[in-house]
């Protein structure tokens, strides 16, 4: 329907981006859940198997989005990364059942007795790292106001993770014991041996390696039990060094976006400027952007808001709208660093960069100066603008919150002439408003309508500053007295809005940060800076905001949160072990999952943040799944009569499989969402990488350090010397590993 020679075409969707993260999260979530199922068909070799374990998947995943449905809850970004974060978790219970049901088959037993036997023994075990893992949630959702917006947004992805993994409980004491034995009838290779020359070739082949890593694992474990000083020193040493260097990591409030589809770049001039002054130089940058930039799609110039005459007219605007992430030539980062150079060639002009249209939190750096005199605050803040600008380098575009101020007259009343003619302060002021103002003498009906009828100065009587200086004021005695005879007026320029806190005039300063430094690392910096350098006025005062305050309100019940989750873990564990030994040995597990998480973000580079941490505490609950595994294993092998180092070698290495492949499903499961995030993605990155290096180290420690912390804590033998308990353990090490 458009006239001839008119195009239409669509400068901004927000809907393009919604739609690029969500794909982005959809193909995480597949691609976690091929490399899960890859593993298990590598570890098991069994169809039937994989299927099995395989089906776990789509019916927690369905019941978990018929769940958000009656919840009223949307696929969006984060109940997604529930589900991913619980796609690699959903098979691990079905995982160690099927596995101990498969030992059974192995050994002889019949369909239906290796079902029952195999699920029964391991149904506690399951059900306590499911619960361990279910409870670290607990103080989230109940502490999850204090971290306001955040808190609110993993309500989602609360919800998602543990509706999921109640259905994997369930799913493995039912369907996976049902489903082996009576319908995907479980054979091993004892029952149905391979018959192809060439599938008995690979199997063998395949084999291999487990049965090496086993063999070399149970050596291990060996050595370890017989040196468990020199063991558990290494893991100390390596706990210390971790933790010395997590205060070297620089924490963010949230990660840094390094995607976007669009950069803008906002141009402010002196007050007053005109629009056609204000075209100018966004038409001199703009040639610029087009020399320099390449691979955008549009840009969009906008100069001032309102139009000619507008008190706008000295702002103005470039948006750089880019293609998609993988089509982009120049990505965001490198445009600004591209144009920054720029900027300082234009007299007067103050240009800065805003990101596109993703959600920002506040300022990285925000510098609040308050005091009851607006001038005196605006040119401290400006001093301390020009201060960050000038000597902090990695501070980028600081601006203070009084620069965009417009023009004002403003009048000031003398208020001893004033009362000299009977004119009060109040009678004065409101007599301006109603000359510039007008004001409603009264209101009379017309047609059934009501009007106002508004007096007030002629439009060209109310012009310029000397249009009200001449004007006159009535005294009680009905002289006449100029305005300029009772009150002083100047030309100046006001804020557009005056901010307060406690009753007290603020202004701000704000900056952003350049790529890859973290606010933890730059406040210091500044305020060491502006503590040597900046004189603070008397009647000012400073107080430093932004990020690094809103961390440090978040660290509080983020502390909270982690120590009461790890207590709830603790006090979960003793319930089921009806024990205080077995729980303090997993529960040694929990502090070496940091040796990972500093290892992976020394790896990346990247800052910390308060999502990462959030990861952390989703880690304390998984990371004690493998140690319940195998201590409650180790545990039944002694029941039955086996003698302490017997059982842990023979514990151990039988649980060996099982444990890398439930930590191998979780880690590979986030793997894509953490180290290939696409386009708006890099809110949830930190949890995956949080898990992946937390999970991967601790899962590697604990398959030694848990035994060694068994061994040690249950070493007690009646009737010897220290010296001769050590001999003997020892002499059951030797005899255990020669009777292997």
């Amino acid at each position: 329907e458009l006239p001839a020679g008119i195009s239409l075409s669509v400068l901004y969707d927000n809907t393009s981006m919604i739609r690029s993260t969500l794909d982005q999260v959809y193909k995480a979530a597949l691609q976690g859940a091929l490399l899960a199922m890859l593993v298990l068909f590598l570890f098991l070799r069994n169809i039937k198997s994989t299927l099995i374990i395989g089906l776990s998947i789509p019916i927690s995943l369905l019941v978990t989005m018929m769940g958000m449905y009656f919840f009223d809850l949307t696929l969006n970004m984060i109940s997604l990364t529930g589900l991913i974060l619980g796609l690699g978790m959903i098979v691990d219970n079905s995982i160690v059942i099927l596995e101990n049901i498969y030992r059974y088959r192995e050994r002889g037993a019949k369909l239906k007795p290796a079902a029952i036997l195999g699920s029964r023994e391991m149904v506690t075990a399951i059900i306590a790292s499911t619960l361990t893992t279910l409870c670290v949630f607990i103080p989230l959702i109940i502490w999850k106001n204090d971290l306001e917006m955040m808190g609110q947004m993993f309500e989602d992805m609360i919800f998602t993770v543990v509706l999921s993994l109640v259905i994997s409980l369930i799913t493995a004491v039912t369907l996976v014991p049902a489903l082996s034995s009576h319908y995907l009838k479980l054979d091993s290779r004892k029952q149905k041996p391979l018959k192809n020359k060439a599938l008995i070739f690979l199997d063998n082949l395949s084999e291999k390696p487990f049965k090496w890593v086993e063999a070399g694992y149970r050596k291990g474990l060996a050595f370890a039990l017989g040196n468990r000083a020199l063991v558990l020193s290494l893991v100390v040493i390596m706990l210390i060094i971790s933790v010395q260097l997590f205060g070297t990591l620089g924490m963010n409030l949230q990660p840094r976006p390094t995607t976007d589809d669009s950069v803008r770049i906002n141009l402010t001039m002196p007050v007053g400027t005109t629009l056609e002054r204000t075209e100018l130089f966004i038409q001199e940058m703009r040639q610029i952007v087009e020399d320099e930039v390449e691979g955008y799609e549009n840009l969009i110039l906008s100069i001032g808001s309102g139009g000619r005459g507008s008190s706008n007219s000295y702002t103005g605007s470039i948006e750089i709208n880019l293609p998609p992430l993988d089509q982009q030539i120049d990505s965001p980062s490198v445009i600004q660093a591209k144009l920054r150079p720029y900027l300082n060639q234009f007299p007067d002009a103050q240009f800065s960069f805003s990101a596109g249209r993703r959600m920002s939190s506040s300022s990285p750096v925000a510098i609040e100066i308050f005091s009851n005199d607006l001038d005196l605050a605006s040119d401290t803040a400006l001093v301390i603008r020009d201060l960050l600008r000038d000597n902090i380098p990695e501070v980028e575009d600081p601006a203070s919150s009084m620069e965009d101020g417009g023009p004002e007259y403003r009048i000031v009343i003398d208020t001893d002439r004033a009362a000299s003619f009977g004119l009060s302060s109040t009678t004065v002021s409101a007599t301006i408003k109603n000359l510039i103002d007008g004001n409603t003498a009264t209101t009379f009906w017309k047609d059934g309508n009501e009007l106002d009828v508004l007096v007030q100065l002629n439009e060209e009587d109310r012009r310029s500053l000397s249009d009200l200086e001449s004007q006159y004021l009535q005294t009680s005695s009905g002289a006449k007295v100029p305005l300029n005879n009772l009150a002083s007026l100047e030309e100046t320029v006001g804020p557009k809005s005056i901010r307060r806190e406690n009753e007290t005039r603020i202004v701000q300063v704000t900056a952003d940060l350049a790529e890859g430094v973290a606010v933890t690392q730059i406040q210091p910096l500044i305020e060491d800076l502006l503590e040597n350098s900046l004189v603070v006025p008397e009647g000012v005062r400073i107080e430093y905001g932004g990020e690094s305050r809103e961390i440090e309100e978040f660290s509080r019940p983020l502390i909270i949160i982690i120590v009461v989750a790890v207590i709830m873990v603790f006090a979960i564990m003793a319930s089921l072990f009806e024990s205080l030994v077995d729980p303090f040995i997993i529960f040694f597990s929990i502090p070496l999952l940091l040796i990972g998480v500093v290892g992976v973000y020394k790896i990346t580079g990247e800052a910390f943040s308060v999502i990462s941490a959030v990861g952390i505490v989703v880690l304390a609950g998984i990371v004690v799944n493998n140690g319940i595994v195998l201590v409650d294993y180790i545990n039944l092998l002694r029941s039955r009569g086996n003698d302490l180092i017997p059982a842990i070698l023979e514990g151990s290495q039988s649980r060996l499989r099982p444990i890398i492949m439930t930590s191998l499903t979780t880690i590979l499961g986030m793997v894509p969402m953490g180290f290939f995030p696409g386009e708006g993605t890099e809110f949830i990155r930190p949890i995956g990488q949080t898990v992946v290096g937390g999970l991967a180290v601790s899962t590697l420690i604990t398959l030694f350090v848990t035994p060694v912390m068994y061994s040690l804590l249950n070493s007690r033998l009646p009737g010897l010397s220290r010296k001769s308990r050590r001999r003997q353990m020892k002499l059951e090490t030797l005899e255990a590993e020669a009777g292997a």
